[in-house]
């Protein structure tokens, strides 16, 4: 059968643990709103990245050496770390849908505070001729 080496196991090990943080982390993320978290599971990118390319190294290195069922096991070991990848990509996407959903939050509230604002510096004026009564040379252009 196929053996994985315990050098192989370890290196798959943190990574496994390392992505599952970051699919907790996403999801609480989610359950508690919060931006601060999700900013943490798209910083964890570079740590993947690393450890992912670090086994992919390792994995490239163990298929030159002379073991039955090898090439076998490095189907296995490189299907393993690429859906560690692409779990971790579907994390971020989480933790990115928070945080572009807390920009345009952010932008909502800055453009109501901009016209709430606006609103209040503006006089109310009671006695302002409607438009259809304002002498020609008065009335705002016609937009083209």
């Amino acid at each position: 059968g196929v053996q994985i080496s315990a050098a192989t196991q370890e290196a798959i090990r943190q990574l496994h643990e390392k992505v599952c943080w970051s699919v907790e982390l996403a999801l609480e993320a989610v359950d508690h709103d919060s931006i601060d978290m999700a900013q943490e599971v798209i910083a964890a990118k570079g740590e993947i990245n690393r450890l992912s390319d670090a086994i992919d190294n390792h994995l490239a290195q163990r298929l030159v050496v002379d073991e039955p069922n090898r090439l076998d096991a490095f189907r296995i070991e490189s299907d393993v770390v690429e859906n560690y990848r692409r779990i971790y990509y579907f994390a971020k996407r989480i933790a990115k849908a928070i945080a572009e959903e807390d920009m345009e939050r952010r932008t909502t509230l800055g453009l109501g505070t901009v016209a709430h604002q606006f609103a209040a510096d503006v006089p109310a004026h009671q006695d302002v001729p409607a438009h259809q009564d304002m002498p020609a040379h008065q009335a705002e252009p016609a937009i083209e």
